[in-house]
């Protein structure tokens, strides 16, 4: 039955033609996380690019559940619009949230997003911010080298770690 709900919903996106985005935000209400996704993997190609603002600006009032699955999303498209919106939930209290964030983040790329990266570095979600700078979309030798003179020895050992696991050459005179 739930694939039959999804591509019922699937055919009214595309029916829907310019209300397909209402659609879509009503589809990420349900508690099917199966329709819920199903909605976002059509969502760009029914809805257009302005889906993105859409999701962005409505992202705050999404299911709790549904939330990572949209910042999956995010990261998955490189959503540079919704760039604000993941550079905020980097640091959120919700784990599941916060590490789908810092993903989506390093395949933005953008210069907030690094800065949200670099924020967690020597805090409470400093490992997964270092994995997710190790493939970040962008380059990040001056923020992490501006950390190596940092009095945090947290992030200093975090910046250490990432020039030698991103083998940042110009980064290794700042080693101290």
């Amino acid at each position: 039955v739930p694939a039959m709900r999804c591509a019922g919903l699937r055919l009214q996106m595309v029916a829907a033609g310019s209300g397909a985005q209402a659609v879509v935000l009503k589809a990420l209400a349900d508690a099917d996380p199966q329709y819920r996704v199903t909605a976002l993997d059509n969502a760009v190609e029914c809805c257009g690019q302005g889906i993105v603002d859409a999701l962005a600006a409505n992202f705050d009032k999404l299911r709790a559940d549904a939330k990572p699955e949209v910042m999956r999303w995010f990261g998955a498209n490189h959503s540079a619009a919704a760039e604000a919106v993941v550079a905020r939930c980097v640091g959120a209290a919700d784990a599941v949230l916060s590490g789908e964030a810092m993903t989506a983040a390093a395949k933005i790329g953008s210069s907030s997003t690094l800065q949200a990266l670099i924020s967690q570095l020597g805090g409470e979600g400093s490992a997964s911010a270092q994995k997710a700078l190790l493939f970040f979309n962008g380059d990040i030798r001056h923020s992490v080298s501006a950390l190596l003179s940092s009095d945090d020895a947290a992030k200093q050992k975090a910046a250490v770690a990432l020039v030698a696991q991103r083998h940042m050459t110009s980064a290794y005179q700042d080693v101290k």
